[in-house]
């Protein structure tokens, strides 16, 4: 793995484009283990191969994955102070995600830890998330196109339990209409957790932020307050997402 890296580090705007010589002569791997990098690179997308100039350059995988970081790491500034916010306001664990289309996910991009006493909701960082369980997930779900949405369920499995697609077509239906979702158990046992979309000024959703804690915190009362607080959050992203790039 640091060997790949290695070689894709080398694809910069200086210099854009390398043979299997240059390649070797600057990396000082063997030829055997070379080549193997640069089957496997290539075969994944992230090298691409012209045979008029007998060169190596960065793939399409290896630009959006580019892509993919600085929209997230803009995704992350824009949102930092709603986060804050929420964080104070509700006490409770605040995180956001990003949509990852290739992967069919969603992942953490940012959290906020919860500062109350006791129990609490912790995500990782880079923790990837299937778009049918968890409210996080299902408010990105909720707002993909149609024909998407019956390609991802219909690849849903059936043999987990609490998983059942006329419910969760449902429930997708209730998330468009009011713009928030809301989950109970259905990531963690004892953990509740609600979010909202974030939408891209074409109504593409980029991810979501969701708020969670342990369901003897989560009251229907709870719910309700954080709920508002997050539907307010989400029109406030909306008109600074409506401004953005």
């Amino acid at each position: 793995m640091v060997k790949a890296f290695q070689l894709l580090d080398l694809f910069t705007g200086d210099r854009p484009a390398w043979s299997q010589p240059e390649l070797l002569a600057a990396t000082g791997l063997s030829r055997s283990t070379l080549s193997r990098l640069v089957r496997f690179l290539h075969g994944r997308g992230f090298l691409a191969y012209s045979e008029r100039r007998g060169r190596y350059s960065l793939g399409p995988a290896a630009i959006d994955m580019g892509r993919r970081a600085s929209r997230e790491t803009d995704l992350v500034e824009l949102c930092g102070p709603l986060l804050q916010q929420l964080s104070a306001q509700t006490g409770e664990t605040v995180m956001l995600t990003g949509y990852d289309a290739r992967r069919a996910k969603v992942v953490c991009l940012e959290q906020i830890p919860s500062v109350k006493e006791g129990l609490r909701v912790f995500e990782r960082i880079g923790a990837a998330f299937a778009l049918y369980r968890g409210a996080s997930s299902k408010a990105v779900l909720a707002f993909l196109g149609p024909q998407e949405i019956e390609r991802l369920l219909a690849a849903m499995p059936r043999d987990e339990p609490g998983i059942e697609v006329d419910r969760l077509r449902d429930d997708l239906k209730d998330i468009r209409s009011s713009g928030l979702a809301t989950s109970i158990e259905e990531t963690y046992p004892g953990v509740a957790g609600l979010a909202v979309p974030v939408l891209a000024a074409d109504g593409c959703p980029l991810g979501s932020i969701a708020v969670a804690g342990p369901i003897v915190r989560m009251d229907p009362n709870a719910r309700s307050t954080i709920g508002k607080l997050l539907t307010a959050a989400s029109r406030t992203l909306a008109e600074s997402l409506a401004k953005s790039p």
